[in-house]
């Protein structure tokens, strides 16, 4: 019996999506993967293709905690985070959210290479003590703050810009 696993992850180097594959060959390791790492409700990833009509939201709703989420084009959308450790990339660094995004109490949530721009608000709200880690992200183009923590929240910024806000 052969089983194929994999694991989708990012280059802190290079900013680069990455998935790795793994062959358990024998029985003994499957039943160690089964047993020790395959649990109910385990995350997959979700990919939202908002050039074709995709919607964030209902991708972020239906999500389960720790659930990479791959963005490609420009979702006009504003979306609501309460599940924590969801993970956002943009297939290019110019895809994203045309909108805002608001996380509210949901911890441990990342941003990589991606763009959240021209709301009519703030761009990123972090309230009810949420954290959010944004990697290579730009956040522009918003009429009020391009990030806007609250209510003992964390946000983090390395390698991106947040400006003409």
């Amino acid at each position: 019996m052969v089983v194929t696993i994999f694991s989708v992850g990012f280059d802190i180097q290079t900013g680069e999506k990455t998935m790795k594959s793994t062959f358990w060959l024998s029985r003994l390791s499957v039943f160690a993967v089964v047993g020790l790492f395959v649990q109910p409700g385990a995350a997959m990833a979700a990919t939202v293709d908002c050039n074709a009509g995709g919607n964030l939201q209902a991708a972020i709703s239906g999500a389960v905690p720790n659930e990479p989420i791959f963005i490609t084009g420009n979702c006009a959308e504003n979306v609501f985070i309460r599940t924590d450790g969801l993970s956002f990339s943009g297939n290019t660094p110019a895809d994203g959210v045309d909108g805002s995004i608001s996380v509210a109490g949901a911890i441990r949530i990342q941003m990589h290479g991606m763009t959240v721009k021209n709301s009519t608000g703030n761009g990123v709200i972090v309230t009810e003590g949420g954290s959010v880690l944004f990697l290579n992200v730009t956040i522009t183009g918003h009429s009020r703050a391009g990030v806007l923590v609250l209510d003992n929240s964390l946000a983090r910024i390395i390698n991106g810009s947040i400006d003409h806000n």
